[in-house]
C-alpha cells in the first residue's frame, strides 16, 4: 500500500511537507501520489548548505530478460560542493541526475546516476521467483562494457532474516562475505544488531549500566568489537514515510576515554540508492545498515569535535 512513499533518508532527515497522512483518504489518492522534489540541508562545521533537487515521472515501455519496465523517476541532483558531506564514489560533482527504473510489479530494477546523459554509477536490483530481493549488483564507477564493481548474493534464513551476503569482485575474481549477522528480537519483530565484513564489525552499541557511553547509535570497530573506543561513531535514525537521519557524531563523551582521550574524525558519506529506496524492501532498514560498508567512510586524517548532519526533505503532491 505504501510502495510509492519510499523516499526517506539519512543524519539525513526526510519529511513529507506537502502531503500529510490526514490528506490521504483513499487508496486511489495514495496510488496517485507523485514525488516532486527533495530539499537538501547540510549542517557542517563550515556552515549550512541548502539545495533542491526536482523529480519527474515518465512512462517506460521496455522489456528486459527479467521483466517489463513501465516507469521511470528522474531526480535532477544539485551540484556537489567541495566541502559537501554527501559525495559520490565516482567523484562526480555537477550535471547529475538519478534515474530509477521500475518493473510493472512496482519493484526497482536499476538506479542509475548520470552526468550529462553518461552513466557514472549503476546499482541493479534483482529478485527470486517469489519476488524477494536476492541480488544487488554495483558498477561504481561505471565502465562501459567493463565488469561489475561488486556482485552481491543475499542468502536468507527460513524465517526471512538475512543469513549472510556473498560479495564477488568480478574484476579480481575475489570473494568477501558478510558474516555474523545477529538479530535482536522484540515486540514480534527483529532488527539486525551486528555484522562483520572484511575484518570490521558494525554494531548497534550496548546501552545501559556497564556500557561505555561514547555516543552515537552505530559503531564500527576492528572485529571483534570490544569496550575500546570504536573507529567510527554515527547516528542513524528513520521513521517510515517521515525521515531518515544520518549524523557524523564527533562530540564524544570523554568520561570513558582515560587520560589520553578519544579522538574523532570527519567522516564522509557517499550516495547509495538505498538511502531513498530502502522502504521498497521488507528488510530495508537492515539493508541500509549493511550497506554502510559502501556509503560510510568513518576513518580519515582530519580530527573534529563537531557533529555534522545532512537532511533530505521529500515533498509529494497528488
Amino acid at each position: 500500500m505504501l510502495r510509492l512513499l519510499y523516499f526517506i533518508f539519512f543524519a539525513f532527515i526526510f519529511s513529507c511537507t506537502i502531503i500529510e497522512d490526514s490528506d490521504i483518504t483513499s487508496q486511489k489518492e495514495l496510488d496517485n501520489l507523485q514525488f516532486k522534489s527533495i530539499e537538501i540541508t547540510q549542517k557542517l562545521s563550515s556552515g549550512t548548505q541548502n539545495a533542491t533537487g526536482f523529480a519527474t515521472d515518465s512512462v517506460l515501455d521496455v522489456t528486459t530478460p527479467t521483466g517489463k519496465l513501465n516507469k521511470q523517476i528522474k531526480i535532477q541532483w544539485p551540484e556537489v560542493s567541495t566541502n559537501s558531506k554527501l559525495k559520490y564514489r565516482s567523484g562526480i560533482t555537477s550535471g547529475i541526475y538519478i534515474s530509477n527504473w521500475y518493473y510493472e510489479t512496482g519493484k526497482i530494477y536499476n538506479s542509475v546516476v548520470f552526468v550529462n546523459n553518461v552513466a557514472k554509477e549503476i546499482y541493479s536490483f534483482r529478485y527470486d521467483a517469489n519476488g524477494r530481493l536476492n541480488k544487488i549488483i554495483t558498477r561504481v564507477p561505471h565502465v562501459n562494457l567493463g565488469p561489475a564493481t561488486s556482485n552481491d548474493t543475499l542468502i536468507y534464513k527460513t524465517n526471512g532474516e538475512l543469513a549472510s551476503i556473498t560479495r564477488k569482485y568480478p574484476a579480481t575474481g575475489t570473494i568477501a562475505t558478510f558474516t555474523n549477522l545477529n538479530y535482536q528480537t522484540s515486540d514480534n519483530s527483529s532488527k539486525l544488531n551486528t555484522f562483520i565484513f572484511q575484518g570490521m564489525e558494525y554494531v548497534r552499541p550496548c546501552s545501559g549500566g556497564g556500557c561505555p557511553q561514547w555516543g552515537g547509535n552505530y559503531h564500527v570497530s576492528p572485529a571483534p568489537a570490544n569496550s575500546n573506543f570504536p573507529a567510527g561513531v554515527m547516528n542513524l535514525a528513520t521513521f517510515q514515510r517521515e525521515y531518515l537521519s544520518m549524523q557524523d557524531f564527533n562530540s564524544i563523551n570523554q568520561n570513558n576515554c582515560g587520560s589520553t582521550g578519544c579522538d574523532a574524525w570527519i567522516d564522509t558519506f557517499y550516495f547509495h540508492p538505498l538511502m531513498i529506496l530502502k522502504d521498497q524492501f521488507d528488510a530495508g532498514n537492515d539493508l541500509l545498515f549493511i550497506y554502510m560498508v559502501d556509503w560510510w567512510q568513518p576513518i580519515s586524517t582530519q580530527e573534529s569535535t563537531t557533529d555534522e548532519k545532512v537532511t533530505f526533505s521529500f515533498k509529494y503532491d497528488l
